[in-house]
Formats: C-alpha cells, structure tokens, sequence
C-alpha cells in the first residue's frame, strides 16, 4: 500500500474535530473520508473501502465499540483506532480486547495522531502482503465450493476465527469439505508458514492406533522394518508455532481412548520411550501507554531468574521454567521493543515486563 492513496475513515459526531483530523490526514497526504456516525459510517466501509477507521466511542445511536465490533465481523483485518475522552486503563484494554488496533485519548496531540494512523497503516500493509502470500485456504474454497450466499458465509466466518488462537470445531456431514475449511483456516492464520498435519480419527482401526499417534522403533513388532514418527511427533517435529497443547478423543466401538499430552513431547531414540512434559500457559494482560508497554503474566513458583524473554519484531515470547513447572507464552505487541529496553520484576508468581520506548 502507497501511504499516499491510503483511505482513513473519520467516524466523529463533533463536526470541528472531523475537520481537524481530516485536515491533519490531508497534510500527510492521506485521503481522508467522513461519517457523522456510526450507521453512515458502517454504510460507507464496503463501499469507500477504507484502509484505517478512526472512531470516536461516545457517539448517539450506534457507537464506537459497537462500530468496531461490526467492522470486525465482515473484515476482521481492518485496523481500527477508537477516540476517547477516557484515559483511564480498564477503558482502552476492553478497547484493546475487542479488537482495537489503539486508542487516541482526547486532548490529543497531532504527533500523537500521525504516530498511530502510521503504525495502523503499517500494520495493514504487513497483514496484506502476509495474507497475499497465504490467500490460497480462501481462494480454494471460492473454486470449489462456488460463489454462493452460503459459501461467503463460510469464508468470512473463516476469516475472522483465523485471527484467534482458540481451538475450532467444525461439524458437518462427510463430504462437506470440513478438512477444506480447516486448511483454509490454518492458511489464513499466524501459523500458517508451517505444515498442516491433518488426522482423521475414525479411519483409524483399533489395532493401529497407538502406533499410528506415537509411532514406533524399528523391530517393535513383526514387519517393523524402520522406525516411524507419530503424528505427536510430527506437531513437535515441524514446530508448528501455538501448538502446545491438544486432546484426542477417538471412539473406538464400544471403547473410547483419550490422549492428553498438553505439553512438549519428545521420543527418546534409545529406548522408544515417549516422555511428556508439561508446558503451561499463563494468563496474560497486556497494558498500552503512550511510551510504554506493560504486560503481566501470572506464574506461579517461577521467579526473574527463572525466565527467559525471546523477541522478534513485535513478537513477545516469554519462556519460563523451574522445576516441574514450564510456561510458553507467545504475544503480539503494538509496537517493536529492543530486548535491553525490556524490564522485568516478579512477586509472588506475578510477572511484570515493562517495555519502554
């Protein structure tokens, strides 16, 4: 995307501050678009197609949260960036968590203003080339599904739970292309540079299955000419990044087997031996500020010592482990952080890494 063709939608009620954004976007030679509110707004999404939402929250009728929730329903990629008059915390993080690229709290500086609109610009620039690359889960389902109303029901809903980490299900009868619609998912997802590593459980037979989910050695049994990696081995094998725990339950007659490693699982070559070792993840918080970033991680018995911080651009991994006791948690930052800008304090299994500009 050329910054200077770039389309920022203006969502405000107050007519002097629509001027002066857009003004401020016209200087930077953006093109800016108005909305009065909310409905107008929602109304001229698919039609101007927009680059960037700027959104007040407190408007009559529909408001700026409610904006933000119906713009993430049909593209969930769309950067949105909600004005308020509230700098208060819990505001901007039910902000931040529904999916909110950033927030503006009014009276805000026009430096201010032209940092947030670039960094949303940049980050829908780098989601469109990502998913240019990528694209092939949707564009498969367009060609072989067809071009139905039921069929561009199935891609939107595709497309917005590809942003998430939650696990999926999805039900329908054989032959209703559900491994398709899974593919496209992982496609379309973070992981998506990875493998897919698809198992169908009920073609598995009974007699098969231990060896067909952890494998085997060489000699185990009669017609064990090689060795053989299991498909746990596989996810482990491939680093299949956000894997880091599953469940399988595979029905087996009268029987039911369930396998629930939620953990790191690693073959030991020498004995065969499938060892599992737990890895947790924890609960984190995530605090956006004008010149810092503040995220909390609770971690029970792991002190500062016990943790190890990996960074990448704007990704955030946090490794710990003491004992019997292991977390991996991955997070996507607004903003990129050099490693030696990041401080961390610990204090009864709370974790506390203050990023700083």
């Amino acid at each position: 995307m050329d910054a200077n063709v770039a389309r920022v939608l203006i969502v405000d009620d107050d007519q002097e501050l629509r001027a002066m954004l857009a003004a401020l976007m016209h200087r930077e030679g953006l093109i800016s678009l108005v909305a009065p509110d909310g409905g107008t707004a929602l109304e001229m999404v698919p039609v101007a197609g927009p680059d960037l939402l700027l959104v007040d929250v407190k408007m009559p009728g529909i408001d700026g949260m409610e904006v933000l929730k119906r713009v993430k329903e049909t593209d969930p990629r769309l950067p949105v960036v909600l004005i308020t008059a509230y700098a208060e915390i819990p505001a901007s993080v039910a902000a931040m968590r529904a999916g909110a690229f950033d927030y503006l709290a009014k009276p805000f500086d026009h430096a201010e203003v032209i940092r947030v609109v670039r960094a949303a610009l940049a980050e829908r620039e780098r989601q469109r080339k990502f998913y240019a690359d990528r694209g092939s889960g949707e564009h498969c389902l367009r060609v072989l599904m067809g071009p139905s109303d039921a069929v561009t029901r199935i891609i939107r809903e595709v497309n917005r739970v590809a942003q998430s980490d939650f696990s999926v299900i999805i039900q329908g009868e054989t032959g209703a292309s559900k491994e398709l619609v899974a593919r496209a998912i992982y496609q379309l997802s973070r992981r998506g540079g990875a493998p897919f590593i698809p198992l169908d459980c009920g073609s598995i037979p009974e007699t098969l299955i231990e060896s067909e989910l952890f494998g085997y050695q060489k000699g185990a049994f009669t017609g064990a000419a090689m060795s053989k990696m299991g498909k746990f081995g596989e996810f482990q094998q491939r680093d299949v990044k956000g894997v880091y725990g599953f469940s399988v339950k595979v029905g087996l007659g009268d029987k039911e087997v369930k396998v629930e490693p939620f953990g790191n699982i690693r073959r030991q070559e020498e004995t065969g031996e499938t060892v599992v070792q737990e890895i947790r993840e924890p609960v984190v918080d995530v605090f956006e500020e004008k010149d810092h970033t503040l995220v909390v991680a609770e971690m029970p018995g792991i002190s500062v010592k016990d943790v190890r911080l990996e960074v990448k651009d704007d990704l955030l991994t946090i490794h710990a482990e003491k004992g019997d006791k292991k977390y991996r948690k991955e997070i996507l930052l607004l903003r990129s952080y050099p490693r030696n800008k990041m401080k961390m304090a610990c204090n009864n299994g709370i974790l506390e890494i203050k990023c700083v500009l």
